[in-house]
């Protein structure tokens, strides 16, 4: 004969299971998000991980008032930043942004096509600028067939 849940029981069960699984989603969710977006933010990242799991050992109510937050203020933010442009920058027009995909922010990197030391890649692109042992110099990527 199986046993079912209903009342104080279930109360039980989704306070027990229920909030931890939310601040792990709510911690997860913010560390999986660029360092960048936050700082364009002004929010801290470790901030938005750390506060969804101390509210599992301190107080349930912490728990969900952070992952609240979080989802509905925070975490539109960020992803607004994300589709707005990389980590230097002024951020793409609004109307375009949802159309672009999403590319690793504008760094110096190891050339893709082996050449030189470092390449530009700009965000979108790996751009003519290059770098052989600190001297910056120009070499347009030839097209690949």
């Amino acid at each position: 004969m199986s046993a079912v849940i209903f009342g104080p029981e279930l109360l039980i069960v989704v306070f027990v299971l229920g909030i931890p699984a939310l601040a792990l989603w709510a911690a997860i969710d913010a560390g999986t998000k660029p360092t960048w977006a936050f700082e364009r933010t002004s929010q801290s990242k470790g901030l938005w991980i750390v506060l969804p799991l101390i509210g599992i050992f301190t107080c349930g109510v912490i728990t969900v008032v952070a992952a609240i937050v979080w989802f509905a203020s925070i975490r539109p933010k960020i992803m607004s930043a994300i589709v707005g442009g990389s980590s230097d920058g002024p951020p793409l027009p609004q109307a375009n942004a949802a159309a672009l995909p999403l590319f690793p922010p504008a760094s110096w990197s190891a050339d893709p096509l082996g050449r030189h030391e470092l390449r530009y890649w700009n965000g979108t692109q790996w751009t003519e600028h290059v770098s052989d042992g600190g001297v910056t110099s120009s070499d347009p990527p030839q097209p690949t067939s």
